[in-house]
């Protein structure tokens, strides 16, 4: 939200010898809750189940910090932004049949009902209501997909671009309620929260997904079997343990010592 108040300097002389800056009365006003844009919350929020989705770059923060960031920041979010829209848009798009239904895209999954950009990465969240247990899988499916293909296709060509650019893109799933606020501009809820937590799960793991509301029923065999189910502490979580669900393949890449670390089920 972008806030835009006209002020003027005045020569004041308080009780400490400063300044003053003054607006006009009407604008001063406008200054409240009304910025956040989150419509009327005085009819109370409104459950929603879904899938809780964040992705966050991976080393970020140290890309912001090298010299004139504002020369280099703007630009790359332009191309990561971009990209991860239309790598998730695509990787919903079945391919095979795509011509098959005339005016019409097949899919895979419904696309996300929400989209937040949170500083550095994405908040998305999948209305679950008549979604397959399919569906919810094809969503984990794509959202793995979109993470290693970051690495794989995308940071090749971002490297070209721009230095110390972040190597990783993590991703964090969860399912369970939210509340939509207002007029669905913004959401909260548990499932929110576990899902930006699994994003961080250790020792540097890329996706996680929480084994609550997801089942090996939802995935075809040959893709159920890539991943691992393990058992970490979440911060936040009542008796701090969860089951998740990480990729074998990085465990795998762990030293023996680090895999003695993890709780693998």
């Amino acid at each position: 939200m972008k806030i835009n108040i006209p002020f003027e300097s005045l020569s004041y002389p308080g009780k400490d010898g400063t300044g003053a800056i003054v607006v006009s009365n009407e604008d001063f006003a406008t200054f409240n809750s009304d910025l956040l844009s989150l419509g009327n919350l005085n009819t109370g929020g409104k459950r929603v189940e879904a899938i809780s989705a964040v992705f966050d770059l991976d080393g970020f923060t140290n890309f912001c910090n090298q010299m004139e960031p504002h020369l280099v920041v703007p630009r790359f979010l332009k191309e990561f932004l971009s990209w991860i829209l239309e790598k998730i848009a695509q990787e919903h798009l079945i391919v095979k049949i795509e011509n098959a239904f005339e005016g019409k895209t097949p899919l895979y999954s419904r696309l996300p009902i929400f989209c937040k950009f949170l500083g550095d990465g994405l908040l998305m969240i999948w209305d679950t209501d008549g979604m397959s247990e399919t569906e919810m899988g094809n969503v984990v499916c794509i959202l793995k997909n979109v993470t290693q293909s970051y690495v794989k296709d995308f940071l090749p060509i971002i490297n070209k671009k721009f230095v110390n650019v972040p190597e990783k893109l993590r991703c964090g799933i969860a399912r369970g309620s939210i509340v939509q606020l207002g007029d669905g501009n913004d959401y909260v809820g548990p499932s929110i929260n576990i899902a930006s937590r699994l994003q961080k799960v250790p020792p540097n793991f890329t996706f996680a997904f929480s084994a609550r509301g997801f089942d090996k029923d939802f995935f075809a065999e040959n893709v159920f079997k890539k991943y691992q189910m393990i058992k970490i502490e979440v911060r936040g979580i009542k008796g701090n343990e969860e089951l998740v669900y990480v990729l074998k393949s990085e465990i795998n890449s762990l030293s023996p010592e680090m895999q003695a670390q993890i709780q693998i089920l």
